[in-house]
């Protein structure tokens, strides 16, 4: 008992010390930039309908609350990011009160997600002990750990890792409640979270569905309802923006993102600008991003669980999953973007498999209490590439293409968030541009300059342009996701005439040019 709740204790606080340790490597990404304001915007809401010291409604109670209630000030202040629901952000929002102080507001912000995907680990850790016993709980979590790409955006105040908690909670108190009335409930509140989070969560019921169907046909219709009142119920509880006009910014919210714009992406040596990138998008992108011995492991797994058709009802559940999250993404109308992220809940049960796989494989081995040992060291090993690569986790790409060198030379998009632009860049900048210098930060979120400069990470005088005034700059600070790139930025890219730069394996990460006068 003592080891049982010892093992995933360590495993969870590793994950939270090594997560914090590094959390102010990676620059800021482009969704932060837009996410970490409207936290702001959320808590001052907040403040209002509590009173809270500083707020800037009535001071009066009965006036406060309609005051904060109304229709105005709901869409004064949950107007930014409204196309995104407000779980992940809200969340960056409560760390950023507690420890803005101690921390910055950027450090803060990111707690929330740090703590997330601890709680992801130590859900991976139950779910996998749940179905294949400890060893394969320990594995699992510890291969989910060693991801890179993983481990590199549980670093920023986003949605994906909260999305992807909130998937497998969802899944992991659905199988509960199969033979718990208590935990259908916890279902339908789980799935309220999910909605909560990201738009993905409409595609969560799909797999859980149809493997209930097949392994449990009598006993799933309380999860069922459960997911049908509870977690709308939540999902609109949990979000001020809808309560104006709930239908109107219901559908508004569900019908935008068929309407989105097409974002270039870079892939296998083709720019997709006009239509989107090829259905096999995400399956290569999986395949060449995961550590190699995870990779091995989840195909061997995923072929034993086909040959044994379908038999393993756990084994088929995660099978489900990892080809929902995959395949609705490949759909040709799916917009095809930034590496795995939008596809992200799919890795905690590619862990789960691999996990599984390796505590099989390792079974044979005597004495028995090596086992354990052994996969650790193992896995240890495989972490090694994770470590090379701090901090630029997210341009992670294994020995299948060659790492990051040829993956670039395979036409792979090295980089795309903006988190390669860090404090060594903007430290170049604010040591040698001088005073007043216009630079453009290109391809670059909206507020990301903004934001770095309001929290003293750039200096104030600089002046973020546009490359429309590409005569004028004084610097160009090019991140170079190549989907974004004209024939100028390639030639210049190519050149390699820069002034500073971020790379890796002598691979052009972030550049700074500076201009000709």
């Amino acid at each position: 008992m003592k080891t049982g709740f010892l093992i995933p204790l360590l495993i969870t606080g590793l994950t939270f010390t090594l997560t914090v340790k590094t959390l102010d490597a990676p620059g800021l990404t482009w969704d932060e930039a837009n996410f970490i304001p409207s936290s702001i915007s959320y808590l001052n809401w907040f403040g209002i309908l509590t009173g809270r010291t500083g707020h800037t409604g009535p001071e009066d109670f009965r006036a406060r609350i309609p005051f904060a209630l109304s229709a105005d000030t709901i869409t004064h202040h949950w107007r930014p990011t409204s196309e995104h629901p407000p779980l992940a952000i809200g969340l960056s929002g409560i760390t950023m009160s507690l420890f803005h102080r101690l921390a910055g507001i950027i450090f803060a912000a990111r707690i929330s997600t740090a703590i997330v995907f601890s709680l992801l680990i130590l859900l991976v850790y139950k779910f996998s002990y749940e179905i294949y016993g400890r060893r394969a709980a320990c594995f699992s979590a510890l291969s989910l750990l060693i991801m890179p790409r993983i481990f590199g955006h549980a670093h920023f105040a986003s949605l994906d890792i909260c999305m992807a908690f909130t998937w497998l909670l969802t899944v992991f108190s659905f199988v509960k409640g199969i033979n718990s009335r208590k935990w259908s409930i916890i279902t339908g509140i789980a799935y309220g979270l999910a909605l909560a989070t990201k738009l993905n969560a409409l595609f969560l019921p799909l797999p859980l569905l149809l493997w209930a169907h097949l392994y449990h046909r009598k006993d799933y219709s309380l999860n069922l309802i459960a997911m049908l009142l509870i977690s709308p119920a939540v999902f609109f509880l949990m979000w001020p923006w809808l309560w104006p006009e709930p239908l109107t910014r219901t559908i508004h919210y569900l019908t935008q993102h068929l309407q989105r714009m097409s974002i270039p992406v870079y892939y296998l040596g083709t720019t997709y600008k006009e239509s989107n990138a090829p259905w096999h998008y995400p399956v290569i992108m999986t395949a060449v991003t995961l550590p190699p011995a995870v990779l091995i492991l989840t195909i061997s797994g995923f072929i034993r669980i086909l040959r044994n058709r379908l038999k393993d009802s756990a084994g088929t559940l995660i099978l489900l999953n990892i080809i929902t999250c995959i395949g609705i993404i490949a759909l040709p109308q799916v917009n095809k973007y930034d590496g795995i992220r939008l596809f992200l809940p799919a890795f905690p049960f590619i862990a789960s498999l691999a996990g599984m796989e390796l505590s099989r494989l390792l079974q044979k081995i005597k004495p028995k209490h090596l086992v354990l040992s052994t996969g650790i060291f193992l896995l240890a090993i495989s972490a090694l590439p994770l470590i090379r690569i701090h901090p630029y986790y997210l341009s992670y790409y294994n020995v299948l293409v060659g790492g990051l060198r040829g993956a670039e030379q395979r036409g792979f998009e090295t980089t795309y968030w903006g988190d390669t632009c860090n404090e060594n860049i903007l430290s170049y900048l604010n040591e040698n541009a001088p005073e007043n210098a216009k630079v453009a930060f290109y391809p670059a979120g909206s507020n990301v300059a903004a934001l770095c400069q309001l929290t003293g990470k750039l200096r104030g005088d600089i002046k973020a342009s546009g490359l429309e005034e590409w005569e004028t700059l004084d610097y160009l600070v090019l991140n170079c996701r190549q989907g974004f790139f004209d024939e100028k930025l390639w030639e210049l890219y190519r050149q390699g005439h820069y002034e500073y730069a971020a790379s890796f394996q002598n691979v052009l990460l972030t550049a700074v040019y500076k201009k000709a006068q």
